[in-house]
């Protein structure tokens, strides 16, 4: 080892890295809706349908819009642009005709699976989009007819945010967090919550359970009613 590489070792070791604490913002239901109305008002159903996915399924946002990577654009097929490759994204293909949403996630391995029919806020977005189109990944900018890059899917959903009022504290990743606090303030169980959000767990490390589907049905029924419930009583006053 070099007299350098040895000093900086020797650095290293006595530096300590401090973990940035939690998040502990949450996108509420009243505010992804919004963010869909309007980005939807406004000709981008793209976010509108991203903004849907993440918070209903509480799907990680690579989950949903993919990432680039660099790569070969000669080889190996798939989506390619300016030497990068697009990856991990939801594909229509990912939901077959009965609206059963399945895909594994990039993060853990674990396989996401869901009944997209159970949430119909998300299945109006869907909707939206015309068969002849549901080719090739779900999420793609208007703009450009590709994937988004990160940065640009982050800008342009926070503009939406923005205009209907969403703190700027409040992130297009929290919209996970927003969709677990619902299930949980609407009745669901912890185990049915895990199954739902594809957390790691040492008692769930098996890459499918097919227990799955009827768990996030049942966490999706309850997050539907509790809305419904909420809505009446403000209702009601």
């Amino acid at each position: 080892m070099s007299k350098n590489a040895s000093r900086l070792k020797s650095i290293l070791e006595e530096m300590r890295f401090h973990a940035p604490r939690g998040r502990k913002e949450a996108l509420s239901f009243a505010q992804a809706k919004a963010i869909c109305d309007h980005a939807i008002t406004n000709g981008r159903i793209s976010i509108a349908l991203a903004q849907g996915l993440q918070f209903e399924l509480t799907l990680r946002q690579v989950d949903v819009i993919g990432q680039w990577e660099k790569g070969d654009n000669r080889t190996g097929g798939g989506i390619t642009d300016r030497g990068q490759r697009w990856r991990d994204g939801l594909l229509w293909s990912d939901i077959d005709s009965n609206g059963i949403l399945v895909k594994t996630t990039n993060k853990t391995g674990k396989v996401a699976e869901h009944d997209t029919m159970q949430y119909p806020v998300l299945r109006s977005i869907i909707d939206r989009v015309p068969i002849s189109k549901r080719v090739g990944p779900m999420i793609k900018c208007e703009t450009t007819g590709l994937p988004y890059l990160r940065r640009h899917f982050i800008d342009t959903w926070r503009e939406m945010a923005d205009a209907v009022g969403v703190p700027k504290s409040v992130w297009n990743r929290d919209s996970r967090a927003g969709g677990i606090t619902e299930g949980g303030d609407a009745g669901a169980d912890i185990e049915m919550l895990h199954h739902h959000a594809n957390h790691e767990d040492a008692a769930t490390t098996q890459l499918y359970n097919r227990g799955t589907l009827g768990k996030t049905r049942e966490v999706a029924r309850l997050r539907v009613a509790f809305r419904q419930s909420q809505n009446e009583a403000k209702t009601g006053e």
